[in-house]
Formats: structure tokens, sequence, C-alpha cells
């Protein structure tokens, strides 16, 4: 079932995207973040049933994925024709009127699982866009203050700690901390078939969250300013996914090209400059589609059954 977006939320979407910030990508792009009502927001199990209510135009799939690299501009890449044998995947941003968090259903096929497959979101709550890097002449206190401030990039592993170590799964990789890889700043949920780094196929199934920040202090939380998610507004958001094949000696090795990577766009500036990621709607809730207060409780009931 298709959404259909009205001609008045278009109008006010792109008058939004014209003033918050001139430079998001691609232009007149404007992706939709869903809505959860408050007390439907799914059980973060790795079941992701709850999430097929919603429909693909709230979705990155390969359909709309864009190639970053080019074939000779790296060392890895293959190519910018999409082949679904080799990966296929769907990534459903979500938020709660008034809550801090993204919520994100995060599934992929792949058939070659190495330690560097990672889902990487960019995430900018204010839209207010610019560097979220290091600057030129400052120092080592001021760039670590700078580095994700604005805006936050995280690489997200569902593979139970392989490639991070321990039980960790979301990696912040511009700042030393880790306070924030936790409840309440985020949390995961998954399900997996397949053996990490193996060079073999995988099947995932997640669902997680992470806390958006005005101000990310990477000191502490009490340092931080939590954004406040509203319905209407538009945030920056770039969803990156990594595909790696090959096999365990080559696949980053000088003339492999056996790897790619994929967005909403090609602008490699969206690593560090939040106003080239692109523009993402917090839509309204979609009644027709939730689930009646019946269905909901007998979804609970059958997923309290799967997890006795």
């Amino acid at each position: 079932m298709k959404k259909v977006f009205s001609a008045v939320a278009v109008a006010a979407a792109l008058l939004c995207t014209s003033t918050a910030s001139l430079a998001h990508v691609p232009p007149n792009f404007i992706g939709l973040v869903w809505q959860w009502p408050a007390n439907q927001i799914p059980v973060l199990d790795g079941n992701t049933q709850e999430w097929d209510i919603i429909p693909d135009d709230y979705a990155f799939i390969p359909e709309k994925a864009v190639a970053r690299f080019e074939p000779g501009t790296g060392n890895f890449v293959s190519s910018t024709d999409f082949n679904l044998a080799s990966l296929d995947f769907r990534v459903v941003p979500a938020f709660v009127n008034g809550g801090s968090r993204l919520y994100f259903q995060y599934e992929r096929f792949d058939d070659v699982w190495t330690m560097d497959d990672t889902f990487e979101p960019a995430i900018d709550g204010d839209h207010s866009g610019g560097n979220f890097w290091s600057e030129e002449g400052q120092s080592d206190e001021e760039a670590a203050r700078s580095k994700g401030r604005q805006a936050q990039i995280y690489h997200v592993a569902v593979d139970d700690g392989f490639r991070l170590g321990g039980d960790r799964w979301n990696w912040f990789w511009m700042t030393t901390a880790d306070w924030h890889e936790d409840p309440p700043w985020s949390d995961i949920g998954y399900i997996y078939d397949g053996t990490p780094g193996a060079f073999t196929e995988v099947t995932v199934t997640s669902e997680f969250y992470q806390t958006v920040w005005d101000d990310f202090n990477y000191q502490d939380p009490e340092g931080s300013i939590q954004h406040v998610m509203t319905e209407g507004e538009i945030i920056g958001h770039q969803p990156h996914m990594w595909d790696f094949d090959g096999n365990e000696e080559n696949y980053r090795t000088e003339g492999c090209e056996c790897g790619s990577g994929w967005g909403t766009n090609a602008a490699n500036e969206s690593f560090g400059d939040a106003s080239f990621l692109s523009d993402y709607l917090l839509d309204s809730i979609q009644d027709d589609l939730l689930p009646t207060a019946v269905e909901e409780d007998s979804w609970g009931s059958i997923k309290a059954s799967l997890s006795q």
C-alpha cells in the first residue's frame, strides 16, 4: 500500500528545506520518517514484524540506493550497478513525537559477511548543516569537542561484538567517548542467521535506536543537548550501507575491486559536513496503517510466546 504525500505537505517540506539549511542533497529530495505513537513503540527484540505495516515510501531499499563511489576512485569499489544476489536490505527510520530518539528497522541479506559490512547512519537533528568534524587550527581539546557536536554518524555492526569487541554494536567513530553506546542513549535487538566475519551468507533482522543530539558533548550526557523530534520538521539524514565481498586475504586490498558503498546521495562530504545529508520529513501518524487495539494485543501475545 503506497502512501500519498499531499501537495500541501510537499510544499511545506520544501519551504522548510529552503529556509533551514540550503545545501542538503540531492536537491528537492524529501525522505520520510515514520511516526510511532508513544504507546506502540516496537519492542527491540530483533523480530521486526511490527514494521511490516510501513510502506516502502519510508524505507531505504536497493531501488533507492545511489553508489557512493565510482570504480577507480578507491581500492575496493567494483561497480555502480546494484546486485540483489550480493546484497539486499531494508532500513526504515522512525520517531515518537516529542522524543529524542531515532528508531530504525534494519534488515539485510549479504552473500559475503565481512567484519566491515556495516550500516552507518548520519543524523543532523536540528537540520543546521555544516561541519561536524574538527577544523584546522583547533587545539586537541577544541577538536575533540567539535567532532560530532552538531551531527552524529555511527557504524552499526549486528554481529555479537565481532567487529567492535565485547558486546558493542554501535561505534561513533568521531569520538573517544563510549557513554552514549548504552541505554538510555541507544539500544538494539537483533537476530541473525550466519557466522560473523566468515565470508559466507548472512541474514540479519534488527531494530535499534540512537539518541539525536543538537549539541553532543563527548565528555558526558549532562553537558549535551538532546534534540526534540517534532512532527512536521525536517532533519538531515544519510543512510550509508557498506558491502564488501572477496575473501579474508583480499577484500580490502589494492586491485580487489570487491566492495561498494550506498546511500541516498553520492556526496562524500556527508561524512563530515551535515549540509550534504539528505532531507527527511518527520511525518504525521498514519492511523489507517496502524494496528487496532485487538491486533496490537494479539501481536503482543504472539511475541511473548516466542520469547519463552
